[in-house]
This record gives C-alpha cells, sequence and structure tokens, in this order.
C-alpha cells in the first residue's frame, strides 16, 4: 500500500476533523494484496489450481505467474522485489534453481507439488523456505487459500511503510525515510542514477570499521558533493573540475563518536542529506534527523545551479568501486536511498483524533492518529482499544503500589531477582513486564510498569514498531541517535510524557532509548501499555553496567497479564480483609 500525493492549499491556516476524516476514508489501509504465485511445475493443472485459489478468494489473474523456463522463473523472482512471492515448483525441477533464489528476501515460501513426495523430504529439511510437500492439488489449493486470508487478515500489521504525515503546527508535512534499497552486488556497479536530480537523502549501514565514500555528482561528473568516512576521520566537501579537480573539504571531525564505528556485531547507519533548494548538505550518524546530525555546510549561491544537475550516486569501499571486488562484505553493507532531504524534525507524540481541534492545531507538533501508516496504525488502535482499569478491580493501581512497596508482595519479589537482571548490582534497572495479548507475526500487546527512580538501560529497539501508551504516572524519555558506549549525554533527546501521552518507534525512528520514572519521593509508579511489531526475533540490544560494551536480551515477560492481575487482586483482598 502506498499513500498516493495529497495537495494541501498552503492558504489552509487551520485543519478541521472534517478535512482529517475525509482524507482517512481516502488513504487505503491494506488489502493484503502484496502476493505474487509463481507456478513452476507442470501446466496440467495451473489453471484448475488458479480459478480455485480465485473463485474462493477474489485473488486477480494477474497474481499468478507460469514459467517452464529456469533462468526465466530465477530472473522473474529476482526482480519482483515490491511483493512477497511464493512459488510451486516441482521437486525436480525446484532443485534447479533453489541455491539461486533461497536468499531473496522477496521469496516468502516454497511449496512442492509432484507424485512422489517422499523423495524431497531431505530437500525439505535443508531449505527453511520450503513450507510443506503435496501430491494432492486439493490441499495444496487449500493452502494457498489460507496464505491469502491470513494475510488479508494481518495487513495491518504486516504492512510497512516509510512516510510519516506529520502535523506541524498548522500545516502537514511528509517525512519521507529513505527505503529504496540499493545492492551494487545485484546491479554490478557501485554507481546508480537519482530518481530526483538535486535533493535526497543516502543512508549506507555498517557493520564493523569499513571505510566509505559517497559521491553525489552531475551527470558529466563536473560537479560532485563528497563524503570520505573511516575509523578515524571523516570529511565532507565538493569538487568542482570548473575550478579545480582537488576535494575541497569544508567540514570534518574526529570525534570516535562521530566516525566510522569499530564494533563489528552491530549496524550503523551513516546517512548524508542534500538539498539544491537550500544548498544545505548534512551528515549524520545513527537515526535520520537534523537533531542528530553531525556536520552541516551551506554551499556557495553560485554552486546553486550545479546541485541542481547532481543526478549519480556513486559508492566507493575500502577505496574500491568494482562491486565484484567487494563480494566478501554484501552481508556487511546495506544501501537505501530517499528521495526527499530531511528538512523537518519527525515529532516524537501521536496526537489522539479526540484531542485534536480546529482551535487547537497550531500548537500541535505530532502524528496525526489518523494520519498514521501501518503497522503504526493497527498498534495505535489496539493499545488505545485496552483498558487498565474495569468495575471489578477499580483499585488496580493502588494494588500494584502496595505490592511494590511491601517487601512480600509479587511486584516487590520480582523487581529484586531482576536485581542483576542488566549487569551486576543495577537494582534501579529493573522493570515489570506482563504479556497482555500475543498476536501473530511477532506481535504482543504488554504492560509495563517502572517503580518510583527506576529506568531501562539505553536499549534498541531491533527491527522493531511501537506504540506506547502511558496510563498512569509520568515517562521519561531519552533518545539517542546510535547504541554507543562513546556517545556523549549533550547529544540526546529528552522529554517528559505526561499520562494519556503517546508515543511511537519505527525500526529508524526513536528506537533507541532510555525509559525512567524519574518520581523520587513520590512512591507512585508509572504503567505503560505497549503495542509492539518485531520484524524478526524479540532480541533487544542494550549497553551493559557502567556503558562499557554492547549486549543483548530476549524480552520475555514477567508473567501473564491475567494472572498477574489475578495475584494483585488476591493480594489486596488479604491486605484488606476482604
Amino acid at each position: 500500500m502506498k499513500f498516493f500525493p495529497i495537495k494541501y492549499p498552503s492558504s489552509n491556516k487551520y485543519l478541521t476533523r472534517i478535512y482529517l476524516l475525509v482524507l482517512d476514508n481516502l488513504m487505503p489501509r491494506g488489502s493484503g494484496e502484496n502476493l505474487r504465485f509463481i507456478w513452476f511445475s507442470s501446466p496440467d493443472d495451473f489453471e484448475k489450481c488458479k480459478k480455485y485459489v480465485s473463485d474462493l478468494t477474489s485473488v486477480p489473474d494477474s497474481a499468478w505467474t507460469y514459467f517452464d523456463d529456469n533462468a526465466k522463473c530465477v530472473e522473474f523472482i529476482k526482480q519482483e522485489r515490491k511483493k512477497k512471492i511464493y512459488l510451486i515448483a516441482s521437486g525436480t525441477r525446484l532443485k534447479l534453481i533453489i541455491d539461486d533464489i533461497h536468499s531473496f528476501n522477496q521469496l516468502d515460501s516454497i511449496y512442492i507439488y509432484c507424485r512422489k513426495p517422499n523423495n524431497y523430504e531431505s530437500l525439505k529439511l535443508n531449505y527453511e523456505k520450503i513450507r510443506s510437500i503435496h501430491d494432492n492439488p486439493i490441499t495444496l489449493c487449500d493452502e494457498m487459500c489460507q496464505i491469502v486470508q491470513l494475510k488479508r487478515a494481518n495487513s495491518c500489521i504486516t504492512e510497512e511503510h516509510t512516510d510519516l504525515l506529520c502535523i506541524v503546527k498548522n500545516e502537514i508535512k511528509s517525512y519521507s525515510i529513505p527505503n529504496i534499497f540499493w545492492s551494487p552486488w545485484e546491479t554490478n556497479s557501485c554507481t546508480r542514477a537519482l530518481s530526483i536530480k538535486g535533493q535526497g537523502t543516502i543512508e549506507i549501514w555498517l557493520k564493523g570499521p569499513i571505510s566509505f565514500e559517497i559521491r553525489l555528482s552531475t551527470n558529466n561528473d563536473e560537479y560532485a558533493i563528497v563524503l570520505n568516512a573511516n575509523y578515524r576521520k571523516v570529511e565532507l566537501g565538493t569538487i568542482d573540475k570548473r575550478q579545480e579537480s582537488t576535494f575541497h573539504v569544508r567540514d570534518d571531525t574526529i570525534e570516535c563518536h562521530q566516525v566510522v564505528q569499530t564494533n563489528n556485531q552491530h549496524w550503523y547507519c551513516y546517512w548524508l542529506s542534500f538539498s539544491s533548494e537550500n544548498r544545505i548538505v548534512q551528515y549524520g550518524l545513527g537515526e535520520v534527523r537534523p537533531r542528530f546530525k553531525i556536520l552541516e555546510v551551506q554551499l556557495p549561491e553560485q554552486d546553486k545551479s550545479l546541485i541542481e544537475r547532481i543526478s549519480h550516486l556513486h559508492i566507493k569501499i575500502n577505496d574500491k568501486t568494482d562491486a565484484n571486488a567487494l563480494i566478501d562484505l554484501n552481508d556487511k553493507i546495506k544501501i537505501f536511498i530517499g528521495e526527499e532531504p530531511i528538512l523537518f524534525e519527525p515529532p516524537l507524540l501521536v496526537i489522539s483524533p479526540a484531542k485534536f481541534s480546529r482551535t487547537h492545531c497550531e500548537n500541535y507538533f505530532g502524528l496525526h492518529g489518523k494520519l498514521l501508516p501501518n503497522p503504526l496504525a493497527y498498534l495505535y488502535q489496539e493499545c488505545l482499544n485496552f483498558n487498565l482499569i474495569d468495575e471489578q478491580f477499580p483499585d488496580f493501581i493502588k494494588a500494584i503500589e502496595r505490592s511494590i512497596r511491601n517487601p512480600n508482595g509479587w511486584c516487590h519479589e520480582k523487581l529484586s531477582k531482576k536485581i542483576d537482571y542488566f549487569g551486576p548490582k543495577r537494582e534501579r534497572a529493573t522493570y515489570l513486564c506482563l504479556l497482555i495479548k500475543q498476536y501473530e507475526n511477532q506481535s504482543s500487546l504488554i504492560m509495563k510498569i517502572w517503580p518510583s527512580d527506576h529506568h531501562t538501560p539505553v536499549h534498541e529497539y531491533e527491527n522493531t514498531y511501537s506504540i506506547i501508551h502511558i496510563v498512569h504516572g509520568e515517562l521519561f524519555v531519552k533518545y539517542f541517535p546510535i547504541l554507543s558506549i562513546h556517545h556523549p549525554q549533550d547529544t540526546v533527546i529528552e522529554r517528559m510524557f505526561e499520562r494519556d501521552s503517546v508515543i511511537w518507534m519505527t525500526p529508524k525512528l526513536n528506537h533507541i532509548v532510555q525509559m525512567k520514572n524519574l518520581e523520587k519521593n513520590n512512591p507512585s509508579c508509572c504503567i505503560t501499555i505497549e503495542c509492539v511489531h518485531h520484524m524478526n526475533d524479540k532480541q533487544f540490544a542494550f549497553l551493559s553496567s557502567r556503558e562499557s560494551k554492547i549486549e543483548y536480551y530476549n524480552c520475555e515477560p514477567d508473567d501473564s497479564y491475567s494472572n498477574f492481575k489475578e495475584t494483585m487482586q488476591n493480594e489486596w483482598r488479604e491486605e484488606n480483609k476482604i
């Protein structure tokens, strides 16, 4: 699903509720049709199977493709990067291509359709994307129907988007995260044309101390913006061959937390953003936002016409521009291209539609709840639909706070057992985590409880989307650009969020944080409801004791919410002799 372009009149002073509701109805909410079925088997049952699935699911014929040529099938799968591919193949044909296609991200699942299933059980054991083997066309078709129904049911969770529509005072602005993946190894070239001249943002993700150069040039290479980076130094400048062919350094840094990081177990994002309109070029490490920029240069007015003509991206890795010579680094480098420059700070809050009003919109800076892209939209609704307090147990929060203070209380005992959870004797770096609901596709609804003066370590929500609703107390959050033992505290974003505030995270924004309940003298706890979607596993990275190194932990709940609530009710009754 993609947002189509929406033009807002520049004279529009206020954005009314009705206008927002109209926009919300115009925007599609995940159809679940982002699927492609490839038939690479005997043609005998192809049409029958396609019709069977289409009749039951209304999947269009265009979602099905038949191949009988190995090379054409491999090439089609390689090029079809925008859809999830489900391959139905005979065992004999699959053996000929599986090594060429199994690693493609777009290939979701493989199903073997043949007359002798037992012959391919060993193949299924060796390749994890082979889901099942069929010799009956009905069971095969039924499984295809289940796939479509499951994808439709979960489309609001699984679809990912990169455009965020932000309310900035009285304007709606689009914040676009670089999302065009480029692999020099697949294109066999370290040069790529930009889709829009004169602007954009480049992300290069590295695992380890790999030196690189990003060069953005005009078509004739007459003028270029250049970023040189290694683990000792980063330089930002230009090359203007009309005057001289040497690299003109306009800004640089040698600070250890601003150059290429040496940790070879953790991914780091280095980004370069440029705009011909204001002639500004920015370099940053970590989250792509102006607040976390490290170097910034405004190029001379006379360079404007040249910047407007910049049309090509060139990458140099370890002083090499031959993609074949860099094949060993394929699993340590990821490059993403964005068509928009980074011009404003993405907000931290989600604005509730119920609280939005025409007369107060000039004070707002956040994502509007009705304009959230998926999967944030789904997570937001699930999070806000949960009610912590009900008529059966109106003293739930009081019971929790008493259990924290009582040495014999369940909360106190559980927190005491977690003192060393994030390193030796970090008794304040503890909190409680209760599982409310587990969804499919690695999504969950959880409740977290911070006693007064307790906090998380600095940690990273890796490959995770999250909506966090503060339902009791206040939550103090520090946002970091990178997870690093060298990062100074004066370059972080700090915010205090009050009760009923809603904050958000994506795999690339607002995801490196430390959360804390600052109430030292007040025994009140802080409680949040969090709906989270993990893109793969539930492992988080964090800075260990004394922030000396990066470690990893699996976020496992302390108990289920239902068990926890029953325990609190029992403790409350016992304490109050009810």
